[in-house]
């Protein structure tokens, strides 16, 4: 038993010493992956500013070309969202096995929580639908003639 004290002090000593280091590259790249997609969305609804103004020019209103927009950025969220849970099991997975698979008994350092995709699936969603309403909003400002030709 004074083995296993030991080793769990151990792991104990590695989970505080890089909990730090996680939770500071977690957030660089979560902001990398915000500054990505929201550029991503805004150059796709920039290159089909014509296209918004010709349906403006046809009666659409702000709220229908959201519409319009906003499915296809919860559509790209959906499938990155998805390949970020792929990702993160895979992540998870591969550090338990590296840092904590050399002990004598089973133990995952880095637990695999249910919420995590449920969190990560609503803050996908909010920020595509936030960044496309902004994007879209900037574009409808402008009148529909002054889409259409690009000015």
């Amino acid at each position: 038993t004074v083995d296993n004290a030991s080793d769990i002090a151990s792991v104990i000593s590695i989970y505080k010493y890089l909990t730090k280091y996680i939770l500071i590259i977690s957030l660089v790249f979560v902001l990398f992956t915000f500054l990505l997609f929201s550029n991503f969305i805004s150059v796709s609804i920039y290159y089909c500013k014509k296209e918004i103004g010709i349906l403006r020019a046809l009666g659409a209103t702000n709220r229908d070309v959201i519409k319009i927009f906003g499915y296809e950025s919860v559509i790209i969220a959906i499938i990155s969202w998805v390949i970020s849970i792929i990702g993160w099991l895979i992540v998870c997975n591969i550090l338990n096995n590296s840092i904590f698979g050399s002990m004598y008994f089973t133990l995952n350092g880095i637990v695999v929580h249910p919420s995590v995709p449920i969190i990560m699936f609503i803050y996908t969603i909010a920020i595509a639908l936030f960044i496309t309403v902004s994007s879209i909003s900037r574009i409808t400002k402008i009148k529909p003639i002054d889409a259409i030709l690009n000015k």
